[in-house]
């Protein structure tokens, strides 16, 4: 069950891999004050594959970013796997990120110049135990599909197989949490499907945490639950196993937003 309450405080229940407590997100565009993320507070279970959903400038990536530690919200607690990465350094967070969320992106962000095995032992390398992870490697290339591709550079990939670089790159270290921001937004439907299965099956089969950020209600078709924001909010949540296909998916999602913006939230 996802929560949005003012009454959340931090849970020692073990079952939550990722907590909002009372999260607020502002910027200052202009000299205006825009709340990016409202008050939200949200607990997502363990080895659970949930998807946000929302408007343009409702504060889906903004949400996902605060819940990586890659930006400090301005009031409220983030907890990953029980850790509060808010009372973090900076240096601290980015060590913990590494080793416990795997981050994959719209833009597959390879470096040019290095394979695709390289690329996928890049967070290795940064740790020191890249010649640890021998094993694990071929182990990612062969589930993901790119055994006869790992000396391949990224120009000659195509865009699925990019982003299947991209996820075996996130997760070389065994994150056991992985945050999707749009993930096939850069590859052709028949591609976005294949990763949507393949981040299905970690969830599923792996017992990896999975949260991902789409506006297409194909990609979120593949997860549990869909969490719905607008305004910075989070305005409801449905169990994807109601919505039946896409097409109802929809209209469930768009029945939420419409009634935002006709001033009708439904409780």
């Amino acid at each position: 069950m996802i929560e949005q309450s003012r009454e959340v405080t931090p849970s020692n229940d073990q079952s939550a891999a990722l907590e909002l407590v009372r999260v607020t997100m502002l910027f200052f565009p202009g000299g205006a004050v825009v709340e990016a993320i409202n008050d939200v507070s949200l607990r997502i279970a363990r080895g659970s594959f949930k998807a946000i959903m929302g408007p343009s400038g409702s504060g889906k990536s903004t949400l996902l970013h605060v819940l990586a530690g890659l930006t400090r919200p301005d009031q409220g607690q983030v907890f990953v796997e029980g850790r509060d990465v808010t009372s973090m350094t900076d240096h601290q967070a980015t060590v913990f990120r590494r080793r416990n969320i795997g981050l994959v992106f719209q833009a597959f962000n390879l470096i040019p110049t290095l394979t695709a095995r390289e690329n996928i032992l890049l967070p290795a390398l940064a740790e020191g135990n890249a010649h640890e992870m021998g094993q694990r490697l071929e182990s990612l290339l062969d589930h993901l599909g790119l055994q006869h591709r790992g000396r391949h550079r990224p120009d000659a990939l195509s865009g699925g197989e990019q982003q299947r670089v991209a996820i075996a790159r996130a997760m070389i270290l065994g994150p056991t949490v992985l945050l999707a921001d749009e993930p096939t937004g850069s590859v052709d439907s028949a591609a976005g499907q294949a990763i949507c299965r393949l981040l299905q099956s970690l969830c599923r089969d792996h017992g990896r945490t999975i949260l991902v950020v789409t506006h297409e209600p194909t990609v979120a078709l593949w997860a549990e639950r869909v969490i719905v924001l607008a305004d910075g909010r989070i305005i409801g949540d449905f169990p994807v196993d109601q919505s039946g296909d896409a097409h109802r998916l929809a209209a469930l999602y768009h029945d939420l937003v419409g009634s935002v913006l006709s001033g009708r939230i439904v409780k």
